[in-house]
């Protein structure tokens, strides 16, 4: 069964350590943001992605978000955005905004979410985290974390904040082509495109 630990009740130190190690050791997490929980791994073990698509029952062809604590850690990765799309993330990041760009040969994206403990989380990864919403595949994400672990009892660690849970989709833009292309509109509108 999966551990839920209440971050109003546990301190913040020695939860961070918990996901830590347990993202350090391939395991998948869940932790929350703005939006929705994350469904959570390190981006650089192929065993941990696998899990993560055999829990959701995802498509492999359906790629997983870079989730980053803040736009500084874009370089850390080595990742560069065109000038007008680093404006728009230094403006709504952190945030729910989630860009796809180019990155070496394939295409990536990006999210920065706003919550101030897993932008912690974020922030003291050694490795790139990604993640996608708590969900089977196809399905509406679950926004309750006794949920989540009931669904999913081979989650290692859930790391519940429901009430910071807002249960609306982020916005996602596609700028691959040099320009902003709306691909779901969510709580971020731009209407001059």
């Amino acid at each position: 069964m999966s551990n839920i630990i209440h971050l109003k009740n546990t301190d913040a130190s020695q939860s961070i350590q918990q996901a830590l190690k347990a993202l350090t050791d391939n395991k998948i997490i869940v932790f929350p943001t703005e939006t929705v929980y994350g469904l959570a791994c390190r981006a650089d073990s192929p065993e941990a992605i696998q899990k993560i698509f055999h829990t959701k029952q995802r498509p492999t062809s359906q790629p997983l978000t870079l989730h980053i604590g803040d736009i500084s850690q874009l370089k850390q990765h080595n990742i560069t955005l065109e000038p007008e799309i680093h404006k728009i993330c230094e403006t709504y990041w952190p945030g729910p905004l989630t860009i796809i760009d180019h990155h070496k040969t394939e295409s990536i994206g990006i999210r920065c979410p706003k919550h101030t403990w897993t932008q912690t989380l974020l922030q003291q990864c050694s490795f790139p985290v990604v993640a996608t919403s708590v969900n089977l595949s196809g399905k509406n994400p679950i926004h309750q974390a006794k949920k989540i672990a009931q669904t999913f009892p081979n989650i290692e660690y859930i790391f519940e904040d429901d009430n910071a849970i807002s249960k609306q989709s982020s916005t996602i833009i596609d700028v691959r082509k040099k320009s902003i292309k709306i691909i779901r509109q969510g709580i971020i509108h731009f209407p001059h495109l």
